[in-house]
């Protein structure tokens, strides 16, 4: 009777050890449980911001925003979240036109134009380029502009209606931005055409074109009927041209522009035959 007691308290004692020992192993290996489960969860964390970072990257262009007004040939306004907001769009430069300290320079009303026509009572979205600032220095913000999901600025540029521009710093798409120039160059596209600024925005708009390069004649031109409704004789030899600003100039044999004019009769402008019926009819004479 006394061994079987003794053989009861020996066997309730080793249990009683393994139980210890089970609830100390479970002691210690819960913080490792738990810091493998943090980590986990922190990881899971990370990712799920990174994930909302690029969506919030991506609404921008998603969402649409209604053009209110355009400024100039790169600059617009915006219903930005229920606030009038001015927007630069990237990577380009158009002539000057409301900047009260210098005249209209060469097309630029051209290219303020064409903006206007694109976008004017229009939605685009927007997207941001991390290389660049979220605003530029007038708290503009800088932006591409997409109508349609085509890109405004690329097609400014590519129909030579503004400069490729780069600020500072490249910024992404620098490198099609100016493979669109060098293509409006090559093919005399708007402001590069010889008969507007000959790829020079800085002069003024109403400014004479400049002589196509290369062009050596000094031989007057012979306007066909279909050209003119006062055909050019040897006594009307003056020629009344219209600038891109609506301003009449007339060019009189030996001046600097006077071989490059042409006269488009539908357009209003025609020849004269004395400089006294020029200045009746209201043109004025080139300055050189």
């Amino acid at each position: 009777m006394n061994k079987t007691r003794l053989a009861g308290k020996l066997i309730g004692a080793f249990a009683g050890i393994s139980l210890v020992s089970i609830l100390i192993g479970s002691v210690i290996s819960l913080p490792a449980q738990t810091s493998k489960i943090n980590n986990t969860t922190q990881n899971n964390d990370s990712l799920s911001n990174r994930k909302n970072t690029e969506l919030e990257d991506k609404s921008q262009i998603a969402n649409l925003y209604s053009v209110l007004s355009v400024t100039d040939g790169g600059t617009i306004r915006i219903d930005y979240n229920g606030t009038s907001t001015p927007v630069r769009l990237i990577g380009i430069d158009t002539t000057e036109t409301v900047d009260e300290r210098t005249t209209v320079q060469c097309f630029g009303q051209e290219a303020s134009d064409y903006l206007k026509t694109t976008l004017a009572g229009k939605q685009v979205s927007i997207e941001a380029d991390p290389t660049q600032s979220d605003r530029d220095k007038y708290d503009r913000l800088l932006r591409y502009v997409y109508l349609d999901g085509k890109d405004v600025g690329l097609q400014i540029i590519a129909n030579g209606y503004g400069h490729e521009y780069t600020y500072n710093v490249p910024y992404q798409k620098q490198s099609e931005y100016k493979t669109a120039e060098k293509n409006a160059e090559k093919n005399n596209l708007g402001l590069w055409s010889p008969s507007t600024c000959n790829g020079d925005t800085t002069k003024p708009a109403d400014s004479e074109p400049e002589p196509t390069k290369g062009s050596t004649s000094t031989q007057t031109p012979t306007p066909t009927p279909e050209q003119t409704s006062n055909p050019q004789t040897a006594e009307c030899l003056i020629k009344g041209n219209i600038s891109s600003k609506g301003e009449k100039i007339y060019h009189v044999p030996g001046q600097q522009y006077y071989d490059v004019t042409k006269i488009t009769p539908s357009k209003g402008e025609r020849y004269f035959c004395t400089e006294e019926e020029a200045v009746a009819a209201g043109w004025r004479k080139s300055k050189v």
